[in-house]
């Protein structure tokens, strides 16, 4: 597997229409609970934090795995009070916040590993994910762990950022879930360069039997 010559592109868009859908009719939320004119402007402050590092951790991610993202255009719904997803990728917000760029990349992580030319398309790479981390780790602990190490590689090798992977890691006896905890502790005792290299053999075993 090569470098990639051709990047996506990253389109934003902002939809307040899952909040009046989802929050205020399920949830029940008072309709005055989001002002949403506010959240368009911090959506458009955190897109711009973005727009400075898009470049270079696209191009970063593709060349640590050495896979190229099978979509030329990759959406990315931001939406208030709503939880963050991968498939599609909605980015749950709460007013302005820093860490929006650090959500960004770990998604952007997810979808290059799941959807990269060098899988059919009706391949399911997670099994193998958890094939090869499960003898240590339960399966929803494993899934978490080859996103987690490249998100790692990226903050040091590529952005030069470790206070930025030191935020990161220090959400996990928060925010994240047990899971997620798990996994970055797995990603933290084990040398994740060599689960990168784990990663790259997978892919290219897989393109090889799949002749692509």
């Amino acid at each position: 597997m090569t470098a990639p010559t051709n990047l996506p592109i990253i389109r934003f868009s902002t939809s307040w229409e899952l909040y009046e859908k989802i929050i205020r009719n399920i949830y029940r939320y008072p309709d005055d609970s989001v002002d949403l004119e506010k959240e368009d402007f911090n959506a458009r402050r955190m897109i711009s934090d973005w727009l400075n590092y898009e470049d270079e951790v696209v191009r970063g991610i593709c060349s640590i795995t050495g896979l190229e993202f099978r979509k030329n255009i990759i959406d990315i719904c931001i939406a208030p009070k709503v939880i963050s997803t991968s498939r599609p990728i909605i980015i749950g917000v709460d007013g302005y916040d820093r860490r929006f760029v650090d959500e960004v990349m770990f998604q952007l992580i997810i979808q290059l590993l799941m959807d990269n030319t060098s899988v059919p398309y009706t391949y399911d790479v997670i099994e193998d994910w958890i094939d090869i981390f499960s003898d240590s780790l339960y399966e929803d602990e494993a899934y978490f762990v080859p996103a987690f190490a490249l998100l790692k590689a990226l903050c040091l090798d590529i952005l030069n950022e470790p206070d930025r992977l030191v935020r990161i890691t220090k959400r996990c006896g928060g925010l994240f879930r047990g899971d997620e905890k798990v996994a970055w502790e797995y990603v933290d005792t084990h040398d994740y360069k060599e689960i990168i290299n784990t990663l790259q053999r997978l892919y290219q075993a897989i393109e090889e039997e799949y002749d692509f």
